[in-house]
């Protein structure tokens, strides 16, 4: 972990050495190259030896010493010897592989060189690039292409959060839908919006999927289901980013709402039932009697309301009782790097 990039190299270095390798030994015995084959084996030893592949590097040594007897009598039988030995250090080379991509992953294991740059240096290059005549136009392509990420890789582990409550339920749910997930959006911009939505997901599943008797009684199928989708809104002042978040549960009842909200002496009788049930979001209002794991400190819608307003953007849901609810977060759709400031509630 300490030594990523070394070991990145090696790895490169090695397949090209055991490539050469295995190409000089496909030579007759009467014309191999001990000079070539020396050279591959000590350098893959040293390499092997330097990140303690202790296996590869024994591997290599008695390759080595096979190499030196067939060099003093050259014989047929003593190159197939070497040969067989070759063979294991590939193997072991291919065994220190697959232990290590599980810890270090695909990237450090690329057979080409991989670049890791901090978000900030890629600014800089960014500013002296748009200070160039089409720079702007050419680094805008390069935040797109290395920069911005499918708004649908910060929701697909929220499938899991929603099974996983809904399992602890006893509820049935079908997995999780995304609409239009491979929208790009920039991670620095939205990554605490959407982190807060771990609350929707698990209030889709607490307050809104019935239990599965429940929804055959009322004449749905016995699993719930929650869609997400994604969409650019393009507007003359500013473009927005709309999410959504469908479930067909059992909906907001506002007079549940309006029961809690007057037993706090607020009084909602100039509010209409669209409006008593936006009060979902305000700061420790829950439906719940009880606090449980799952919900009733009535914080989770709290959160994201307060995220998306702090990019500018406005939260609100829709329900009709008994039929689902949906949940919609707009914020703007913000696509450059330049230091994020506080934009103007939409």
């Amino acid at each position: 972990m300490q030594n990523k990039k070394e070991i990145g190299r090696f790895v490169r270095e090695s397949q090209s050495l055991l490539k050469d390798l295995q190409q000089g030994l496909e030579k007759s015995w009467e014309s191999a190259d001990d000079e070539f084959l020396f050279r591959q084996l000590h350098t893959l030893k040293g390499g092997a030896a330097l990140f303690s592949i202790q296996e590869m590097a024994e591997s290599c040594h008695k390759a080595e010493t096979l190499l030196a007897e067939f060099k003093e009598s050259r014989s047929a039988d003593q190159y197939m010897h070497l040969k067989s030995e070759s063979s294991s250090i590939a193997e072991s080379f291919s065994a220190f592989l697959k232990k290590t991509k599980e810890i270090l992953g695909n990237s450090a294991l690329s057979q080409e060189r991989q670049l890791e740059i901090s978000v900030s240096r890629f600014k800089e290059a960014l500013d002296k690039l748009q200070a160039l005549p089409q720079g702007n136009k050419a680094a805008n392509l390069l935040i797109d292409e290395f920069m911005m990420e499918p708004v649908g890789s910060f929701f697909v582990a929220y499938n899991d959060v929603a099974m996983k409550v809904a399992e602890k339920q006893d509820k049935i749910l079908n997995p999780v839908i995304l609409k239009n997930s491979e929208l790009k959006v920039l991670p620095e911009i939205y990554s605490n919006l959407f982190a807060t939505f771990v609350h929707s997901f698990r209030n889709s599943v607490d307050h809104g999927i019935e239990l599965p008797h429940v929804r055959e009684e009322q004449g749905k199928i016995a699993a719930g289901s929650i869609h997400v989708s994604f969409e650019i809104q393009r507007k003359p002042d500013l473009d927005t980013l709309l999410i959504r978040i469908d479930d067909d549960g059992s909906g907001v009842n506002p007079e549940k709402i309006r029961e809690k909200l007057a037993k706090k002496n607020i009084d909602t009788a100039h509010e209409s039932d669209a409006e008593v049930i936006q009060h979902i979001f305000d700061s420790q209002f829950s439906t719940r009697d009880q606090v449980t794991e799952t919900s009733g400190r009535g914080v989770g819608m709290d959160a994201i309301k307060h995220a998306a307003e702090e990019l500018g953007g406005r939260v609100w849901v829709e329900s009709v009782y008994g039929q689902g609810t949906s949940l919609f977060v707009e914020v703007p759709y913000i696509f450059d790097l330049l230091p994020h400031k506080k934009l103007q509630a939409a």
